[in-house]
Order: structure tokens, then sequence, then C-alpha cells
């Protein structure tokens, strides 16, 4: 318990009250991105998830209720080859609007201006999505 020492040989002791959050569990979507997209002519991200089509809606809400909120990365499988069709339509919408990236078989990372990582993590799920952008545009 943290103490303040007063004149006269006297202490104040500071006592904090446990407090409760029941603030549920939450998603967010990055206003981040808009800096990015306006910054580069873009449309805002409200605009362009407004535009998906049904195909890559799906794909993206698919990979955010399956991605690790550590590290934006998600796994999904086709469960045969017209889920497999389906999945990469709609993965080379994402793709060319920044939104998601392959990186492995069945392995996909979630820009993280897109959908925030838990907050403790950005910066570093930031820097590896700038990696990952920097490996293709030298590659």
């Amino acid at each position: 318990m943290p103490t303040i020492k007063l004149a006269n040989d006297e202490e104040l002791c500071i006592k904090r009250r446990k407090t409760s959050h029941d603030v549920p569990a939450f998603l967010a979507i990055g206003v981040a991105m808009y800096y990015e997209t306006k910054r580069k002519g873009y449309p805002k991200l409200e605009e362009v998830l407004r535009d998906l089509s049904k195909g890559a809606t799906w794909l993206l809400w698919e990979l955010v209720r399956k991605k690790n909120q550590y590290s934006n990365i998600s796994h999904l499988a086709a469960e045969d080859q017209a889920d497999m069709v389906k999945i990469t339509r709609a993965y080379k919408e994402l793709e060319g609007l920044g939104i998601v990236k392959r990186v492995s078989k069945q392995k996909y990372f979630i820009n993280p201006l897109v959908i925030y990582p838990k907050f403790d993590r950005f910066e570093e799920v930031l820097e590896a999505w700038k990696a990952l952008q920097k490996g293709e545009s030298n590659g």
C-alpha cells in the first residue's frame, strides 16, 4: 500500500479499491486504415468494406472469426475443391485491397490497420505486417 510521509512523523496511506471491469470482449476495426488509405488516395475503410463482394465479405469475417488475437493470423482450410475456388477468388479481392496476405498454405495475415490485434501487441503486429509488405516488394 503506497504511503506519503507528512510532517510530524505522520503518514498518509493510500488504499485503492478493487474495481471490476465488466467490459465484454470486442473487435476493433481500424480507423488507422483511413489515414493510410487517404494518404494513398484510396477510399475510406468503411467504403471498402461496404463494397466488398459477397465472397470477399464472407472470407474476411471468417478470417476475423478464426484469427489469433495476438498475431492477427488465421488458419482456414478449404473443405473441398469448390470451397478452395471460393476462397481463392475472395482472397484475390482482399489482397488487392491490402486487407489480407497469405503467409503460407491455409494461413492468412489480416492487416492490423484494418482489424486490430490485441492492443498491447499492435506495434509488434504492425511491424510484422510492414516487414511482410517490404519482403514482397523486394522479392
